[in-house]
């Protein structure tokens, strides 16, 4: 799996909250029954500047 896999499969997904974004995981992705859950809240950094593949190694 690598990052594109990841978000197009729903393991991987973004939430604004406030000025800070929540990074959520699950499992199952979107063909499962599972749900994301939160993995970190990082302050102070926006879903945009986040969500990027330099952001994460798989």
């Amino acid at each position: 799996m690598n990052y594109t896999t990841a978000i197009a499969g729903g393991y991987l997904q973004f939430a604004s909250q406030g000025s800070n974004t929540v990074v959520l995981i699950d499992l199952d992705g979107t063909a499962g029954s599972g749900r994301a859950v939160k993995l970190v809240t990082v302050d102070n950094v926006s879903t945009s500047a986040l969500n990027k593949s330099v952001n994460f190694a798989f």
